[in-house]
């Protein structure tokens, strides 16, 4: 088991009709089924300057006219900046993403 697998995944999530909710669930249930702590937490109810700097920060989120919602981009410009604190995404969309994983990306990297 590696390190990050033994780190608990706080998965935050934004969903408008339920998609991103459903497919965050199911990932969730599929990482769980191979022993990672997942915890589902609906973005606008945490505060991003309390996030865990030991968990894995994932977000899940549908891609709004080819973009990040501007929720999950205000959330994510008020994080602390925490060197070392692992990050992943989990993106729904239609037909074509668009340009989600680099501006996300870019919105991280101070951390770096």
């Amino acid at each position: 088991m590696s390190v990050v697998m033994k780190r608990p995944l706080h998965l935050y999530w934004f969903s408008g009709a339920g998609n991103t909710l459903r497919a965050a669930s199911a990932f969730a249930e599929r990482l769980r089924q191979r022993d990672w702590n997942v915890e589902l937490r609906p973005l606008e109810r945490y505060d991003p300057k309390m996030i865990d700097p030991d968990a894995v920060l994932g977000f899940a989120f549908p891609t709004h006219f080819f973009a990040i919602p501007e929720s999950v981009l205000s959330f994510v410009r008020s994080l602390p900046s925490v060197r070392g604190t692992e990050a992943m995404m989990l993106g729904t969309h239609g037909v074509f993403s668009g340009g989600v994983v680099g501006p996300l990306k870019r919105e991280l990297l101070p951390w770096r």
